[in-house]
């Protein structure tokens, strides 16, 4: 079948040959004049060369008899914005003002475009009953818009909505004039206001020479007026011919929208030749399923996989189409081409604001936030420093420097990172520059682009380009601001520049005759491919929801001849229907998620392809096998290098020893002692303002270790107590040291307590009262020693020795008995009582293991001092309680450890044997309970 533009090719150079130099062939868009003058190269005679006939989209032709140029879209912006101050008198700021903005210039835009009389349709509304009927159109959001930027001509904020919308209303006609003369004075204008001034020239029968023999309108569907103007205008003169691309069937018997504009079209500019009807190809459509959005792009690949099996001629790509009606799929399509595919070209536009670029220039934005200014420091909070740290192009600029600070930055737990010492070489010192002005913003920005430029290396074309356009983003808005001065806070250069990158897309423009052919649905107008995939086949996508923009209601809409929704339905409904007619193959991806995620419904073509038009289509569904696999329990043998290792724990001139924290973790969980006793694995430290409850624990003990520390052999009385409590000095600096030490980790360095450490503080401090307050009630005690280390061995009786190291937080000496004390901050897994001594050894996520611990603490001491011991823990249930301290077993208190010694002792060797016995391998926990908060749990895959 041949395609639309092989048959105009042939019809005119048949007609005319030579004398097809003199005429002008006009498309929609660029693109399609590419691909005729390709098809007409085929057509024409090799050995009769002749000039090709001028191609020209539609916008090239008109702006060809403009004496205005068409503006950058924010230079409109900031003109608009500047009228609309001064009709208004309104101080609002431009980043206010820009949601606003844009939907007043695309109605502006509209008016023009449709030859709308601006007086009429801005005074449309001059009675409170006539818009009762319209609100269903606006959203929420441009509610709170319009009352934003209107609100201020009424004195009572309780009005209601339409009288904010009335006001609004009357004052939209001055504010359109004097935008468009201020624009005229400037010689710029936006496309709607330049056609129509073209337009209505020619409806005065201006005479405006084209300077060819012919004007050949082709491949125009949904005309607006300017269109119309201009092809009418060209009909009068007899200078001119028209081709809709109206052949497919299914056109003919689609909607009434539809087959209005083939009528009405064809009706109103006829054709000097009658194209060859034909009827409906042989399709053969494929409707594919696919449960996952990225899962599209790999099907899209598996098809291309298929198609072209190996290196193919370059009309075998250009035959071939890639629709995506999803922008978002692009990226991830690029990268997921085949590799025989060598050659594609994209026809589509891509938003900046998805670029890694943006990604970049976002983080800094947040980086530049969050710097805090004081008459001595300038300080930067951690987290959007480290963000920026971490990303690739600061890495690549200053490799080796990133790395230095943020060992610095977390190693020191840095919450608020000082610029100085952020500024390491050329980079990180423009990088961590601060902005403290509005031009001072933007030429930071403008540094960071060139700078950039530097890094990116040339072979990354696509971020080089991507930085293209953000420059461009920069310099445009620097060149407006020098044109139209505004006194604008860093802020809203912020906003301005996030707001313009959101509005740029990126045209990836390549040799468009060659290579496989990747664009959007509005991309295909006037092309015709034998193999056509759309990925992103739903509903929500295709036909594409248009966003409401507009301040203009559906009703009046509908009254002045203004575009709805229905006529951007019609269009997708066209170029869908248009591009299937030639394709011999086509592909229809969809995602077809049903879930709480994701609530994807087909798009309503393929119902009607399947029930009012009856095309048989192929389906099928792709669906992803995940390999279930057997989880084996993880052994791993105590032999080789693992043994030698464990064996360690043996040797007495090894530094290896067991404490009260391995043997618990043993117990719970011996793969879990093996990965971090035996391998040293850790748990990687992510820094973080929240307290962890170890570091809680530690400076709560340094606390209390420095309260005690002075009066070490000294008996504690209920008055020496009373006066420690009374001594808050004394107390805030032993917190401000522990701070310091353990969460600052800045030992010995003056520090400043705010928000969230100095909230900490005030808790750990009432912690630590209350501690006080228990002791004075169980003074006079004799303090023995605080922190107290302890190296030994334990006796096994196979004859091993085992080395063991513990630290006891606090020993004191009371009515002839010995009390070991262990502090107890956080949550106790049972509370202080157990009925059999086994539970200290079985591992359970209930398992008493403080009582474990403790006892572990008493035997030792014991062993080094042989005196008597009563164990105790000093455990917070409320933060309001005093200490529990006593054990219980078997709902007997113990006062003496030496009632329980040898029970303890027996299991505990016990345990201790099954650890060093080679027969015995290291497994997993059979509670998966006790794996819930393990630093391990994905090596382990439970």
């Amino acid at each position: 079948m041949k395609s639309f533009l092989r048959q105009i090719a042939e019809q005119y150079y048949t007609a005319y040959g030579k004398e097809i130099s003199d005429f002008c062939f006009v498309f929609p868009n660029k693109r399609a004049g590419l691909f005729f003058k390709k098809e007409l190269a085929a057509v024409m005679d090799s050995k009769t060369p002749i000039f090709a006939p001028s191609m020209l989209s539609i916008n090239n032709l008109l702006l060809n008899y403009s004496d205005l140029k068409e503006a950058e879209h924010v230079t409109l912006l900031f003109q608009l914005y500047t009228v609309y101050k001064r009709v208004t008198k309104s101080d609002d700021t431009f980043d206010n003002f820009y949601a606003f903005g844009e939907m007043l210039l695309s109605d502006f835009n509209e008016v023009d475009t449709y030859l709308i009389d601006a007086h009429q349709i801005f005074t449309y509304i001059s009675d409170l009953k006539e818009i009762d009927n319209q609100f269903s159109y606006f959203s929420a959001e441009q509610i709170e818009i319009i009352k934003r930027f209107w609100g201020h001509f009424l004195s009572d904020d309780e009005k209601p909505f339409k009288l904010y919308y009335l006001k609004m209303w009357q004052s939209l006609e001055e504010v359109y004039l004097q935008f468009k003369a201020a624009l005229e004075e400037r010689k710029i204008g936006y496309s709607g206001m330049i056609f129509r001034r073209l337009a209505e020239r020619m409806k005065r029968g201006d005479d405006l020479p084209s300077g060819y023999k012919k004007m050949i309108f082709v491949g125009f569907n949904a005309l607006n007026p300017i269109e119309k103007t201009v092809m009418s205008y060209f009909k009068k003169r007899e200078a001119a011919d028209f081709y809709f691309d109206y052949q497919s069937p299914l056109l003919k018997q689609n909607d009434d929208f539809v087959k209005q504009y083939i009528k009405t079209n064809q009706s109103a500019f006829p054709s000097q030749f009658t194209l060859e009807e034909e009827g409906r190809a042989e399709h053969h459509i494929e409707v594919v399923a696919v449960p996952s959005k990225i899962g599209q792009v790999k099907e899209t690949y598996r098809i291309l996989d298929k198609l072209f099996t190996e290196k193919n001629d370059e009309d075998a790509y250009l035959r071939t189409a890639v629709v995506l009606p999803d922008e978002q799929l692009l990226m991830p399509l690029l990268y997921s081409i085949p590799p025989q595919v060598d050659t594609v070209n994209v026809t589509m536009g891509f938003p900046l604001s998805q670029t890694p670029i943006a990604g970049f220039i976002q983080k800094v934005v947040d980086m530049q936030k969050a710097v805090r200014r004081s008459k001595q420091t300038e300080t930067i909070y951690y987290k959007p420093v480290l963000a920026l740290l971490r990303q690739p192009y600061v890495q690549m600029a200053a490799g080796e420097e990133v790395t230095n600070l943020k060992a610095k930055i977390e190693d020191k737990n840095l919450f608020q990172v000082p610029t100085e010492l952020l500024h390491k070489g050329e980079f990180l010192t423009l990088l961590f520059s601060n902005c403290t002005t509005a031009d001072g913003a933007i030429d930071y920005f403008s540094e960071l682009a060139h700078s950039l430029e530097n890094v990116i290396p040339p072979e990354n074309k696509l971020d080089r380009e991507f930085l293209f356009y953000y420059k461009k983003s920069v310099n445009l808005l620097r060149l407006n601001l020098e044109e139209m001065p505004m006194d604008l806070q860093v802020e809203t250069v912020y906003k301005l520049l996030r707001q313009l990158v959101g509005s740029v897309r990126i045209p990836f423009e390549g040799e468009p005759l060659a290579g496989l052919q990747v664009m959007g649905m509005l991309e295909t107008r006037l092309l015709d491919f034998d193999t056509v995939i759309i990925p992103s086949f739903n509903d929500d996508m295709l036909p594409r929801k248009q966003r409401n923009n507009s301040l203009i209601p559906y009703g009046i809409r509908k009254v002045f001849g203004l575009p709805t929704y229905e006529d951007s339905d019609a269009v997708f409904s066209y170029n869908f229907y248009r591009l299937l007619h030639r394709a011999k193959t086509v592909y229809l991806i969809y995602d077809s998620r049903n879930n709480k995620v994701k609530n994807s419904e087909i798009s309503r073509f393929y119902y009607q392809l399947k029930y009012l038009y009856q095309v048989p289509m192929k389906e099928r569904t792709v669906t992803f096998e995940i390999e279930s696999r057997k989880k084996e329990p993880l052994s791993v043998p105590k032999q080789g290098e693992v043994r030698e290792k464990l064996l360690q724990y043996l040797n007495p001139n090894s530094n290896k020893m067991l404490s009260a924290s391995s043997i618990n973790d043993y117990i719970n969980c011996p793969l879990k002692f093996y990965f971090g006793r035996v391998l040293g694995l850790s748990e990687q430290d992510e820094m973080s303002e929240m307290m962890e409850a170890n570091t809680f624990g530690s400076i709560f003990h340094e606390v209390m270790q420095d309260i005690y520390k002075p009066y070490k052999n000294e008996i504690i009385t209920k008055v020496l107590l009373s006066e420690i409590i009374k001594n808050d000095y004394k107390i805030e600096s032993c917190l401000m040291s522990a701070f310091a030490k353990h969460y600052f980790k800045r030992a010995n360095e003056k520090i400043e307590m705010t928000g969230y450490s100095l909230l900490m503080a005030r808790i750990i401090k009432k912690y630590v009262l209350k501690t006080l307050h228990f002791d004075k009630q169980r003074a006079p005690f004799t303090f023995l020693e605080g922190e107290q280390n302890i190296l030994t061995q334990i006796s096994l009786p196979n004859g091993q020795k085992v080395n063991v190291k513990v630290i006891i937080d606090r020993v004191d000496e009371k009515d002839g008995l010995v009390h070991i004390i262990d502090y107890k901050t956080g949550k106790v897994t049972k509370g202080l009582t157990f009925d059999d001594m086994a539970e200290l050894f079985t591992a359970s996520p209930q398992r008493p293991k403080e009582i474990m611990q403790t006892f572990l603490y008493s035997m030792i001491y014991t062993q080094q001092y042989k005196k008597e011991i009563c164990p105790n823990v000093y455990t917070f249930k409320q933060l309001k309680d005093l200490p529990d301290i006593s054990f219980s077993y078997q709902k007997e208190e113990i006062l003496k450890y030496s009632t329980v010694a040898e029970e303890y002792e027996r299991l505990l060797k016990s345990c201790l044997e099954k650890l060093f016995d080679k027969s015995v391998p290291f497994t997993q926990t059979e509670d998966v309970e006790n794996c819930k908060y393990c630093p391990f749990i994905k090596i382990c895959r439970r």
